[in-house]
């Protein structure tokens, strides 16, 4: 008895250690794709603006005599969209939260609200197309949500979470 209590040692670990890397392969490999993602962009050097002589000529003039000097309509037409998309990035930013918010409470309709105006901000991210889709779920509207997933899956056709969401939106009607 003991020789087989040994002998099986070693195949119970040869699968565990299988089982934990087989499992661990997918997320892992996302997130040293993510980082190295991210550490290459922030690696990256910015490119000059092409008014940039102009732009830095008109703040040492500013500096200068600052009553005098016109911010160019360059540079005025930059910092309007600038704070046009910072608002539209807060507001994002502010109705996925609530929307989120909404959604751990049950509150569907107001979740699928605020998920709404985030997309309005956003028109093509896959999150709230995504987010969408699953309030939609739960309100038995299916062919809204058929709608938010398809969107989803043309920004991530490969989304573990989004493709088991999608199984169980299927689940769920009975297909």
């Amino acid at each position: 008895m003991t020789t087989s209590r040994f002998t099986s040692l070693p195949l119970l670990c040869a699968l565990v250690v299988v089982s934990l890397a087989m499992c661990g392969c997918t997320s892992m490999k996302g997130a040293s794709d993510k980082w190295a993602t991210a550490w290459t962009k922030s690696t990256e050097p910015k490119p000059v603006d092409p008014n940039h002589e102009e732009i830095v000529t008109y703040w040492g003039q500013k500096k200068k005599e600052p009553k005098k000097v016109d911010m160019p309509p360059e540079l005025k037409e930059r910092m309007a969209k600038k704070t046009d998309q910072s608002q539209r990035s807060r507001e994002y930013a502010d109705n996925l939260k609530a929307g989120n918010l909404r959604y751990k409470e049950g509150r569907w309709d107001e979740a699928r609200r605020a998920y709404e105006l985030a997309l309005a901000a956003k028109p093509d991210d896959p999150d709230v197309h995504h987010r969408l889709a699953v309030v939609a779920d739960k309100q038995q509207m299916f062919g809204a949500a058929d709608d938010h997933y398809e969107a989803a899956l043309r920004k991530r056709p490969r989304d573990p979470n989004l493709l088991s969401d999608i199984g169980y939106s299927h689940i769920l009607r009975g297909d």
